[in-house]
């Protein structure tokens, strides 16, 4: 039952390739190395993926109040 708390399941995705959906309808991935209380995420090798272009943007720190939904990268 535990498994079902936002916090254990990004203690899943840490290390893994994962794709964050923003606020402004953009969309990342990267490898996920860190989280924080306020679900700020750290990423690294991380890429903003458009419908005509990828653009990589390394490491990066994204605010957890611009997120909507994280997944793990297919």
């Amino acid at each position: 039952m535990n498994d079902f708390r936002p916090l254990n399941k990004l203690d899943n995705f840490q290390n893994k390739k994962i794709e964050i959906l923003l606020k402004n309808t953009s969309k990342i991935t990267g490898v996920m190395k860190a989280y924080d209380l306020n679900l700020n995420i750290h990423l690294e090798d991380a890429e903003e993926i458009n419908s005509d272009s990828t653009i990589k943007l390394g490491t990066m720190l994204l605010r957890g109040s611009m997120i909507i939904n994280i997944n793990e990268a297919q």
